[in-house]
């Protein structure tokens, strides 16, 4: 509370906040404010004061947290209020089962059985502490006494726990805020500059190789797929070439007979009138023929010639015609990602350039990476220390027990702890049936939450909750689990907001939503989503902290008509101060300094 005190401003003064908000109890709307102001002196002093419609209540400042309990339990709002990292625990596997556990048993009622079954755990022991034996008492006691350090210790390391986890939250935005500063100035082509230089010599390899074959091509008979109305009148030409041979053979042929004829007729002394006879009908017929012959072709082509303009029309134009139009298509292909990557190295900043911003980011990473393990270390050694308090626990109370069932002689004692335990074994039981009989609802919500947000609509067919431990299984489209694993970083974030939002709309209060920087690590498609979809659903009143790259201003304008005020908080270096300015990142009004 000491660092929250603004560092211009005398710690005798301190520092304070204020909360106002309409409340509606029995029927009735009521303004309630909540004024906390904190100074150091010696020591530090803390003031918490509840006015309500304008009046203090002296009341609720006494018992505000009992009060705050009731309105907004702390189960469920942690549905409601929550930032990136709260979305990036949930996302994380290891720490969905305990916050939706949590969740669902304050949404269900089940931690007031919870409760009640723990006091009577407490009048069980009670009741076996009064007829317990000195030496079995000496032993409680000194159980006793190690529980007492073992809590002092569990505090401590709780205490220590939520610092880290608030230095893992601080790192996590200073690492997304050097990310997106390192990726602005072209850090992601920086880091690719190697890989994009080898690609680039493999598509120029590529590219060479396929305009290579396409000048073989070229050089063949390509060229003549380009004429397929001059093959066919080639081809036509040679095969009238071939019928005007074929009549000139058969006219030789003819004649040669006719000679052969009048040989033989001679031979066999027929009569000069008659041979003249005959040899003016075969005058005459060849006259005509020689007048019906068409002119001499113009084109012969060879044997070889003919099979190949054959083959040619056949089949080979059709192949050199696909295999060309194959590697054109190659070609630009090849070209259009040559053409990118060289644009990618154009826009590579030269290192002198990125140095700063690649050595914050690297400091980032690091900065990040030890605070990640620093947080694991206390959550481990809180576990290892909530494990050794239950041992201590155990004993103290298997020694009471026992000592319960032996020694207590009472007949009202004995009829107390026997209501205790059946009192715990009756709420035990309620709490399975009850947790069962909800939880396949809530599976669903939460199910129709993460279709609504994700890109994917086929990628998760549904999702079962654990009513014993409340680990969340994925199932897909063919019933099989769906590890987390597998799922985007994006998407990851989107199941978070679905477990969240799925389990909010079941809480059925009308709490405000108030999420803190939600989407430094979505891509664009799930920020659409998530703008366009969730945030105007979230609640009937959403409050957003976001930075301008997070909502730029084509996602503003997209949320705009659900808008209903605007602020910019702007941090003056000069003055060292806050300014508090109406309007988004680019429509400054009024202004006030804090």
């Amino acid at each position: 509370m000491t660092d929250c005190i603004h560092r211009g401003v005398d710690p005798a003064d301190g520092a304070s906040i204020s909360l106002t908000f309409q409340y509606v109890s029995e029927g009735v709307e009521k303004i309630y404010e909540v004024r906390r102001r904190w100074n150091v002196k010696k020591t530090l002093r803390e003031h918490l004061e509840v006015y309500c419609d304008g009046k203090k209540h002296a009341d609720f400042s006494k018992n505000w947290n009992h009060v705050v309990e009731e309105i907004v339990p702390l189960g469920i709002s942690q549905l409601f209020f929550f930032d990136a990292e709260k979305i990036r625990f949930i996302a994380d596997d290891e720490s969905t089962s305990e916050a939706l556990g949590a969740a669902v048993k304050s949404l269900l009622g089940l931690d007031l059985a919870e409760r009640l079954i723990a006091d009577m755990k407490v009048v069980q022991m009670k009741l076996a502490e009064r007829q317990i034996s000195t030496k079995d008492q000496e032993a409680v006691d000194q159980w006793k006494s190690e529980l007492e350090v073992v809590c002092a210790e569990l505090k401590a390391l709780r205490q220590d726990t939520a610092a880290a986890r608030n230095t893992s939250g601080v790192a996590s935005k200073d690492l997304t805020s050097a990310e997106d500063v390192f990726a602005r100035i072209g850090g992601k082509h920086w880091e690719e500059r190697n890989e994009n230089e080898a690609v680039k010599r493999e598509l120029a390899q590529k590219k060479a190789g396929i305009e290579l074959s396409l000048a073989g091509l070229a050089s063949g008979s390509m060229p003549l797929a380009l004429i397929p109305d001059l093959l066919e009148t080639v081809d036509d030409l040679d095969e009238a070439a071939r019928a005007y041979q074929q009549a000139l053979n058969a006219g030789d042929a003819l004649d040669s007979h006719d000679t052969a004829i009048l040989s033989e007729l001679r031979e066999q002394g027929v009569a000069g009138k008659v041979l003249s006879a005959i040899e003016k009908v075969q005058a005459k017929r060849r006259k005509l023929r020689l007048e019906i012959e068409e002119p001499e072709p113009l084109l012969h082509l060879s044997e070889g010639s003919r099979n190949s303009l054959s083959l040619l029309m056949a089949t080979e134009l059709e192949r050199i015609k696909k295999e060309g139009a194959s590697l054109v298509f190659d070609l630009e292909q090849t070209g259009a990602e040559l053409d990118l990557v060289r644009r990618q190295l154009a826009s590579t900043p030269q290192e002198s350039e990125i140095k700063e911003s690649a050595e914050k980011l690297k400091a980032a990473v690091r900065a990040h990476a030890e605070a990640e393990s620093e947080l694991k270390r206390f959550e481990q050694a809180c576990e290892e220390k909530i494990r050794e308090r239950e041992e201590v626990e155990s004993k103290i109370e298997e020694k009471l027990l026992r000592t319960s069932a032996e020694q207590v002689a009472s007949d009202d004692a004995e009829r107390m702890s026997q209501l205790s335990e059946r009192t715990r074994e009756t709420m035990q039981v309620f709490l399975e049936q009850s947790t069962a009989a909800k939880i396949d609802r809530l599976a669903a919500n939460i199910h129709e939450a993460f279709q609504y947000l994700l890109r994917k609509k086929s990628l998760v067919s549904s999702i079962s909750i654990d009513p014993i431990d409340f680990s969340i299984t994925l199932l897909d489209s063919e019933g099989s689990k769906l590890p987390k694993a597998r799922l985007s970083e994006g998407e990851k974030q989107m199941f978070a907001i679905s477990v969240l939002w799925g389990l909010g709309r079941a809480s059925n209060r009308r709490l405000p939503a108030i999420i803190d920087t939600p989407m430094a690590r979505l891509d664009a498609m799930h920020r659409e989503n998530l703008l366009t979809r969730y945030f105007p659903s979230a609640s009937h009143q959403t409050i957003i902290l976001s930075t301008d790259t997070e909502v730029d201003e084509a996602f503003y304008e997209a949320l705009e008509p659900n808008i209903a005020r605007a602020y910019h908080l702007n941090y003056d270096e000069k003055t060292k101060q806050t300014i508090v300015e109406q309007g988004y990142f680019w429509h400054h009004e009024d202004a006030e300094a804090v």
